[in-house]
């Protein structure tokens, strides 16, 4: 099968409904119509390229439409696609080329411009002949996973792991989000759930609202009559914020789910509050395997509970010589499922330290309790500027929760000698008050991740979303100590 088939099944049987939205964009929202005659119009594009079955074309295109019609139409195709952002010449892996819409130097490989206006084309059906039908265990889609120190792994997704992980979300995104029809993601397309929850919303004939502005899209979750969110932890935040800054802007939300990180109480308490009370936590491995989830108030009284794992998932906890280890003791993290990757693709070394007869070993540490709760212990080894991202969101909520902290940030740096610390940016309230800060930090976290600088700025760079841009900071610093 080829997995956006559904999405034009639905598109013949409710060719006027809301398909897609993302407030303050170029195409702001379309219709199921409107979407297949774009996705039509962007097939024929490509046709004429020469773009073939099981190419490998990276996606990097800005509008969040207009990459999610360029995805199906390659889809459809059965081209296999990666979404990524802009970079210099490394790539991971290989690639038959990159698909931009702006000009994109990509050596070795096609580069093709595309342009909105693609999708202006009429109708016309594509033959039969040009749509792929794949089978259950060719690859159909690529993620970028961050490294553990640092770059990055890929992973292969297969449609079938594909299928069985759409099938799957029922059980992880909480026990309501599966009747709600009108989702807003607030999640990247370079995710391997942003990318799931999109085609789980659109094979149902569902809405799909793609987080832009915050304060407009806001405003487009009472106009749609949107009943679910899905987000990161950051987003989650950002949300409750932003939504405690507007009075009278409560959206009648009914289910929230929130996917990375172990939240800390207020934060809970808050977006409980102010979004929505079913408010769901889970745990996404770093081989995508989606492991456990739980009740957000059921968290909020467990320091690091991420949720009970999944049926289908086993969860072991293991010392350093790979023994298991009874309930209630830490250890690292291993996990095995039969619909999750087995490997980084063409990196064998990365591959060997993560994946070990038949478990996927994520880095991270924790324990199980006797009814396998999953509880996270976050520490340093998970942290980087690209690396798994558990340990400093924690930090990050931890610090923002802070009377005196209007923003702030947290990446690891080198030091004077060259060993990896933790290092808070922080915009103040009043003056920045570091021995405070830093004893805040003692009494809810872990030793190594209480940071060990704390640096002031008047402002921190955010990106299109309106959150602080990590991969800026580096360069922030750097100018501040010159």
């Amino acid at each position: 099968m080829n997995v956006v088939e559904p999405i034009f099944i639905q598109s013949e049987n409710k060719p006027s409904e809301l398909a897609l939205c993302a407030p303050g964009t170029h195409f702001n929202i379309v219709s199921y119509a409107r979407l297949r005659r774009s996705v039509n119009s962007i097939c024929r594009r490509f046709i004429s390229t020469g773009v073939a079955p099981r190419n490998r074309f990276a996606v990097i295109i800005d509008d969040p439409i207009f990459h999610v019609m360029v995805l199906i139409a390659l889809t459809r195709l059965g081209v296999v696609t990666i979404s990524g952002e802009r970079r210099g010449l490394a790539w991971p892996v290989k690639l038959d080329g990159v698909i931009a819409d702006k000009p994109y130097e990509f050596p070795g490989g096609q580069t093709i411009l595309a342009d909105p206006a693609w999708t202006t084309d009429n109708d016309q059906a594509i033959e039969e002949k040009y749509l792929y039908r794949a089978a259950l265990d060719e690859v159909c889609r690529l993620f970028f996973i961050p490294g553990r120190n640092g770059g990055e792994n890929v992973i292969a997704m297969t449609n079938r792991m594909m299928t069985t992980r759409l099938d799957r979300q029922k059980l992880f995104l909480g026990p309501r989000a599966p009747f709600c029809d009108r989702t807003c993601l607030d999640l990247p397309l370079t995710t391997p759930l942003g990318f799931q929850v999109l085609l789980a919303t659109l094979w149902r004939g569902g809405a799909l609202v793609m987080t832009g502005d915050v304060r407009k899209t806001i405003a487009a979750l009472t106009i749609y009559d949107i009943k679910n969110m899905v987000a990161s932890p950051r987003g989650l935040l950002n949300f409750t914020e932003t939504i405690e800054n507007l009075p009278g802007s409560h959206p009648a939300l009914e289910a929230v789910f929130s996917a990375g990180t172990t939240e800390p109480r207020l934060t809970i308490e808050r977006a409980r509050a102010q979004l929505c009370p079913n408010l769901t936590v889970g745990y996404v491995a770093a081989d995508a395997t989606m492991v456990a989830s739980m009740p957000a108030h059921f968290a909020s009284g467990v320091s690091g509970a991420i949720g009970y794992v999944l049926p289908g998932v086993m969860v072991e906890i293991v010392d350093d010589q790979g023994r298991v280890l009874p309930p209630g003791n830490e250890g690292s993290v291993r996990i095995r499922s039969d619909y999750g990757v087995t490997e980084y693709l063409e990196n064998p070394a990365a591959t060997q330290r993560a994946f070990r007869d038949g478990w996927f070993y994520p880095g991270d540490r924790g324990h199980l309790t006797k009814d396998k709760m999953l509880i996270l212990a976050a520490s340093l080894e998970s942290v980087g500027i690209l690396g798994n991202q558990t340990a400093i969101e924690r930090v990050e909520n931890i610090l923002s929760e802070h009377t005196n902290v209007v923003q702030c940030g947290v990446l690891t740096v080198a030091n004077e000698s060259g060993a990896d610390e933790l290092c808070a940016f922080v915009v103040p309230r009043s003056y920045l008050d570091v021995e405070a800060l830093r004893n805040y930090c003692k009494a809810r976290l872990p030793p190594d991740l209480v940071p060990s600088r704390f640096v002031a700025f008047f402002d921190l760079p955010k990106d299109d979303k309106g959150k602080v841009d990590r991969a800026k900071l580096p360069a922030l610093l750097k100018n501040k100590l010159n």
